[in-house]
């Protein structure tokens, strides 16, 4: 009878720190990623213009230095 009760309290007590330790319901922490350098537009990034920026080798097609024979 005593060892019913205790895991009974037991119990409730996980329960309890459970739900007190995930928060209330429907409160989620939302991380929003930011740049480090929000003025930089990185190659897969929209704004990115290859005529302008990188190494000015655009599309597949583009010789680049290295590949000349």
């Amino acid at each position: 009878m005593i060892a019913r009760a205790f895991f009974a309290t037991l119990l409730i007590g996980l329960l309890i720190a459970a739900a007190l330790a995930e928060g209330p319901i429907g409160s989620q922490t939302t991380i929003v990623p930011t740049l480090t350098e929000p003025d930089r537009t990185e190659e897969d990034e929209p704004g990115w213009d290859c005529r302008t920026m990188g190494n000015r080798l655009c599309g597949p097609g583009s010789e680049s230095k290295t590949s000349r024979r």
